[in-house]
C-alpha cells in the first residue's frame, strides 16, 4: 500500500473529523484509536504524535466540531445590514439545520453523556453574548420589548437547544412554531 503524505494540519483535521463521525455514530465508547487510525490509513504512532490520549482526542475533536458550528452562527449575528429580528431568524434557521444534521444521531449514546452536556453549554455560553448584543439592537430599534436581556438570551438559546432532544420532532412546521413563540417573547 502506498503511503499518502499530507500536511500535518490536514492529517490532524482528518483524524478529528473521523473521531467526530465515529462519536456521533456510536458514542464515546464506540470510538477506538484503532478504528480512527485504520480509517485514516495511518500508524497508531501518528495518532499519539497529535493526541496524548483518547480522551484528549475526543475533547479536541468535539471542540473543533462545535467551534465550527458556533462560528457559522456568530457570522449570522454580526451581519451589519440586517435587523435584529432578521438576525435571530437566521440563527433559528441555522439551529434547525444543525438539528436536522444531528437528527440521525440524537438517540445515540453520544447525546446522553457528560461530554455532550459540556459541549451544549459551551455552545450556549459562546452564543449568549452575541444574542444579548442582537437583543439590545432590537430593543434600541424598538423591535423588541424586553425587561431582562440576559435572561431572554439564555431562554432563547436553551429553547433552541431543546430541538436536539431525542423525543423532539425536527420539522419545518415545528421550526415555524418555535419562531412564533420566540417572536411573542421578544415583542413582550
Amino acid at each position: 500500500m502506498t503511503r499518502i503524505v499530507k500536511q500535518p494540519d490536514i492529517r490532524k483535521q482528518e483524524l478529528l473529523d473521523i473521531g467526530v463521525r465515529l462519536y456521533f455514530e456510536a458514542g464515546e465508547k464506540g470510538v477506538s484509536i484503532q478504528q480512527v487510525v485504520k480509517q485514516a490509513g495511518v500508524a497508531t504512532g501518528l495518532f499519539y504524535y497529535y493526541f496524548p490520549s483518547k480522551d484528549a482526542f475526543l475533547d479536541e475533536a468535539l471542540n473543533d466540531y462545535i467551534d465550527k458550528e458556533i462560528q457559522e452562527m456568530e457570522i449570522l449575528l454580526v451581519t451589519e445590514d440586517q435587523t435584529a429580528l432578521e438576525k435571530l431568524d437566521a440563527v433559528c434557521n441555522a439551529y434547525f439545520a444543525y438539528a436536522e444534521k444531528m437528527a440521525p444521531h440524537r438517540s445515540s449514546r453520544a447525546f446522553h453523556t457528560e461530554r455532550h452536556y459540556v459541549l451544549t453549554e459551551k455552545l450556549i455560553a459562546r452564543l449568549k453574548e452575541r444574542i444579548c448584543t442582537v437583543l439590545l439592537q432590537g430593543q434600541a430599534q424598538q423591535e423588541f420589548n424586553l425587561q431582562d436581556i440576559e435572561l431572554t438570551a439564555g431562554f432563547l438559546l436553551h429553547g433552541l437547544t431543546s430541538m436536539f432532544d431525542a423525543d423532539t420532532e425536527v420539522s419545518e412546521q415545528r421550526l415555524q412554531h418555535i419562531k412564533q413563540l420566540i417572536y411573542k417573547v421578544l415583542k413582550g
